[in-house]
């Protein structure tokens, strides 16, 4: 079963336990031949996501069935270059809720890409069963991410403390919330 989702310009495949491999030791021909785009050479993760790959990459090996909802690639579907990665934390929360996430190489910054991405992974999961809530998580200081939320039609529902950002905007779309 392929569980590529596309778009009018993006394709995003989830990315598998090897294909995570290949990327965290920075293996180009291996990722591409096990994703079939194409990458920044040396490849490396866009931005803050490298912490992430290893714990990422264990839970697909743990079960490969939970690849949807985790890591996916963003694709050009007109030039088969990895433009960045966006997806899940996980299955959904007893609430309903699933948290998302994104990035975008630099160089791809700015033609909508993750803005995209973010409402094709949205519809997508307020299609499966058990969600209610897309919810994603911005630091108040990142005006590009706050631009592709409210432009995917998420709306600001408050704040949070991260363990890791400090204090982080919450946007959500779906649901009452």
């Amino acid at each position: 079963m392929d569980d590529t989702l596309a778009t009018e310009r993006l394709l995003l495949p989830p990315l598998g336990a090897d294909a995570i491999q290949a990327l965290i030791d920075g293996d180009g021909e291996r990722l591409e031949a096990l994703t079939g785009a194409s990458f920044p050479r040396p490849p490396t993760a866009p931005p803050l996501m490298d912490d992430a790959l290893p714990s990422f990459r264990d839970r697909l090996r743990d079960d490969p069935a939970i690849a949807p909802w985790w890591v996916r690639l963003i694709v050009r579907r007109d030039g088969g270059e990895a433009v960045g990665s966006a997806g899940f934390a996980g299955r959904p929360d007893p609430a309903g809720t699933v948290t998302l996430g994104y990035a975008v190489y630099p160089e791809f910054q700015g033609h909508g890409y993750a803005t995209e991405a973010v409402r094709a992974l949205a519809v997508w999961a307020l299609r499966q069963p058990g969600v209610a809530t897309v919810r994603a998580t911005v630091p108040p200081w990142n005006a590009p991410s706050l631009g592709v939320v409210a432009k995917a039609g998420f709306r600001r529902a408050g704040t949070v403390v991260d363990d890791d950002e400090g204090e982080v905007e919450v946007w959500e779309t779906g649901g009452t919330g």
